[in-house]
């Protein structure tokens, strides 16, 4: 009777298209059983359907099962929904926007049947997210196994689908078997982005995909807790995130009190706000890793590859390379690698070694592993970054005993030279042979107070998808970094972060391009807190933030900013600078297209004090400068020969420890750049701007700006980054000699002065000087110059005819430049 009943709840229409033959199923709800043909496919769900506890629902290859609103399949007794790898069995709502409620096993092994099989099937769309709900209905937003051990899922596909807990699939007290499934893109509003495994389960996943799922708060790919004991193998965790809120944990794995065997895993690109990039391990758990990679994860806290704590962790054959933590909290923050909290035990199988190399921290210290202060540990390990630890690497490093037997390189006291067409085989000591990673010389470098290094950058791109560059780039203190040229050494982010981030460190860094910062928080292009820093020939061009400074937030920090250059920078607030109780001094730069919400289009001085000299400020929004304190701070803008658009009118002010100094010399003219539309910002030669600055200043007994004159050109500086004729006479390449000494005495002059210059005979034939005026124009010419033996050729010049200024001499040797010096006369 009861099959009787279940066939006349069942009724069909059949739709004839030409000679077409579609058939349509519609199932009302209530229990079902039988078998579902393909030939009346697609069958359509409007109600809630279970399977009782003696009956089996069978579904043949090739049927679609469409639910037409939140409606789930409730298994009480056993499921055979078995398609092949041509002719799959498809799960999905009608409508994506209301979905549908997953397929639900409950204590199906007390049932004493056959397993259920769901084979070469895929589920979609499936949503069960709230609170009102039975806690089981938020468990697993396609498949829940609630005591149900008795399932096979083999060869499934689990796309787009949401939980409170585990997007896609939830296991609890049951013991399945997963095995050759995809589960990726799917959502949990709480834990486990992709599964959840809880509650003395002890599943057999197997040759497994966890990929790009994420949860708000535990677990992006996997969670497991409440004393399950999972046996993972030959599994892939990769790209799934924990980032909706500051607790957030475990970007790729999470265990909570569970006893997890993992081997032949792979966990790889996952993220997390909190601690454990790649894995977080807490609560009294007891973990075992076998062969398991753990690469290129990150945080925002501790543990880039792995945070354990309150647990044990047994560690065999495993690889912690390329993870990193990105924060810049220096008294808690680190462990790139492995972070050990209070009372976790690592043990590393010395048969099976490990590998720890190449991980990172924005702090710059703790690279690799780092530990909670009551913490010891016995490192043992086949490779490490170094032979020798030191606190870079490990910290606190008395807390630690190494074994070592290989290390990634030996660190230098001495300056690196990297390049895009680099290797990081090289010795990287010469330009000739160059590394090629900026983080890869960072981490080889020794550097300290006595001992200052540079990092040389040779032209090109230097990116993520060009050079595998991970960014931001953490300086390390006392490690300057130098380009060879602004316009063509060029740190690109692509968007996958800040371009530098300086922490408590004391360096400069000159000639680069820096492009494609974005982050969520604060400072697109350069993160810079508690460090004193010099800017030099920079541009910092396309940077985003969320919130302060597109392309610099500085706060507790000394700053200075010379011949820069900032374009098309944006945030909310402060579209290229914002200042924190700081101090800057911004000198010959030029800031334009720059974009905020509200305050300082350039500048956003907050509770710091700023001195501006020299500098263009022209079509920033939405307005050019901003100051403004707090109730218990101060602030300080100083302004002089400045060309600022719309003038001291286009200042904002605001707080009542707020104070503005306009001084002298300001202009607001346009700087008549030579064509602003295409990024050119060289100045035209009726420029207001030409020899319109200050080559020296000095504010409040302090001497902020002292250029020689061989700094600009003409009778004073000019404002902007760039000196108008400062490109006429340097395009054409000066021979390099060591012997040339060129030199003139006296300087400045009046009319004359001697030139002199050392060369000898056998070397060099025809020489003559060549004398310049500040627009780069050929004067006169002084050839047919002696050359002896002796340390110095002399000509003297006579400039009697010529107007005080800015002029150039340049020594032609046989027919090649040498080089270029300046001279002042001065009538």
């Amino acid at each position: 009777m009861k099959h009787l009943l279940t066939f006349l709840l069942i009724s069909f229409s059949i739709i004839l298209f030409g000679s077409l033959l579609i058939a349509e199923t519609t199932i009302p709800g209530g229990d079902v059983s039988g078998v579902w043909h393909a030939e009346d496919a697609p069958y359509f769900i409007e109600g809630n359907i279970t399977i009782p506890t003696t009956e089996q629902l069978t579904i043949e290859p090739g049927v679609d099962v469409v639910f037409q609103g939140h409606y789930k399949v409730t298994v009480n007794g056993r499921l055979t929904a078995e398609g092949t790898q041509n002719d799959s069995i498809r799960f999905y709502p009608a409508d994506e926007t209301e979905g549908w409620w997953g397929v639900r096993f409950k204590y199906t092994q007390t049932n004493e049947q056959d397993s259920s099989r769901v084979v070469y099937c895929s589920f979609s769309g499936a949503k069960a997210i709230g609170y009102e709900l039975d806690s089981w209905d938020r468990r697993g937003g396609a498949v829940g196994c609630f005591f149900s051990s008795d399932v096979l899922i083999d060869n499934c596909l689990f796309y787009n689908n949401e939980a409170d807990y585990g997007g896609a699939v939830a296991i609890s007290d049951s013991d399945i078997i997963m095995r050759n499934c995809v589960v990726r893109d799917n959502y949990a509003e709480h834990d486990a982005g992709g599964i959840v495994i809880r509650n003395n389960s002890q599943p057999n996943i197997y040759n497994v995909q966890v990929t790009d799922n994420r949860a708000s708060y535990d677990g992006g790919g996997i969670f497991c807790c409440a004393n399950s004991a999972p046996t993972i193998t030959n599994v892939e965790i990769s790209r799934n995130s924990s980032l909706d809120w500051e607790s957030a944990q475990g970007g790729g794995v999470s265990i909570w009190g569970a006893n997890p065997l993992l081997t032949d895993v792979i966990i790889n690109d996952n993220s997390c706000f909190n601690s454990g990039g790649g894995g977080y391990i807490t609560s009294d758990s007891d973990v075992v890793f076998n062969n398991v990679t753990i690469s290129r994860n990150s945080c925002n806290s501790r543990g880039g590859g792995l945070y354990i704590s309150n647990s044990s962790l047994q560690l065999s054959n495993v690889t912690i390379s390329e993870n990193y933590v990105d924060a810049t909290n220096s008294d808690w923050a680190g462990g790139g690698g492995l972070y050990i909290h209070s009372n976790a035990d690592v043990t590393f199988d010395p048969e099976n070694r490990c590998n720890i190399y190449s991980n990172y921290s924005l702090t710059n210290t703790r690279n690799d592993i780092m530990t909670h202060e009551d913490i010891n540990c016995n490192v043992i390990l086949d490779t490490f970054t170094v032979m020798s630890p030191t606190e870079h690497y490990a910290s606190p490093l008395a807390n630690f005993t190494f074994d070592i037997q290989n290390a990634l390189f030996e660190p230098v006291n001495a300056d690196l030279y990297v390049s895009p067409t680099g290797d990081n085989n090289n010795s990287g000591l010469s330009a000739d042979e160059p590394l090629q990673n900026i983080l890869f010389a960072l981490n080889k470098i020794i550097v300290d107070a006595e001992n200052p290094h540079t990092i040389f950058l040779s032209d090109g791109v230097y990116s993520p998808s060009l050079t595998n560059e991970l960014f931001p780039i953490a300086n390390r203190n006392y490690c300057n970094i130098e380009g060879e040229s602004r316009e063509n050494t060029i740190l690109d982010a692509e968007q996958t972060n800040r371009v530098i981030v300086a922490n408590e460190v004391k360096l400069s860094v000159k000639n680069l391009t820096l492009t494609n910062g974005v982050t969520d928080n604060y400072g697109g292009g350069l993160w810079i807190d508690d460090s004193d820093i010099i800017l030099d020939n920079l541009l910092i061009t396309a940077n985003t933030a969320q919130y302060y400074g597109g392309a610099i937030y500085s706060r507790d920090s000394n700053v200075s900013i010379n011949k820069c250059s900032f374009h098309h920078n944006e945030s909310h607030w402060a579209g290229a600078i914002y200042t924190s109780n700081s101090h800057f001094i911004i000198s010959n730069s030029t800031f334009t297209s720059n974009l905020a919400d509200y305050h300082g289009g350039a500048i956003y001085s907050y509770n710091s004090d700023v001195e501006v000299i020299n500098t263009i400020c022209w079509n920033n929004l939405p307005q050019e400068l901003s100051i403004g304190s707090s109730t218990y701070g101060s602030s300080t803008l100083t302004v002089t020969n400045c060309d600022i658009m719309g003038g001291e009118a286009n200042v904002e002010q605001y707080g009542q420890y707020a104070t503005l100094n306009w001084l002298d010399n300001n202009i607001d003219i346009d700087p008549l750049f030579v064509d602003a539309e295409n990024d050119n910002y060289l100045l035209q030669e009726n420029s207001p701007c030409i020899d319109a600055g200050t080559a020296f200043f000095e504010w409040n007994d302090v001497i902020l700006l002292d250029m020689g004159i061989e700094e600009y050109f003409g009778i004073a500086p000019d404002m902007g980054a760039f000196e108008y004729g400062m490109t006429s006479i340097e395009d054409e390449p000066e021979l390099p000699m060591s012997n040339r000494k060129l030199t003139n005495y006296p300087n400045p002059f009046n009319p004359t002065t001697t030139i002199s210059f050392s060369l000898t005979t056998n070397l060099h034939e025809n020489v003559r000087i060549e004398i310049y005026n500040v627009k780069g124009q050929l004067v006169e010419t002084l050839s047919n110059l002696p050359i002896t033996n002796s340390p110095n050729q002399q000509i003297v010049w006579n400039a009697n005819k010529f107007a005080s200024g800015v002029y150039f001499y340049k020594l032609v040797v046989d027919d090649k430049a040498v080089d270029t010096k300046r001279m002042l006369l001065l009538k």
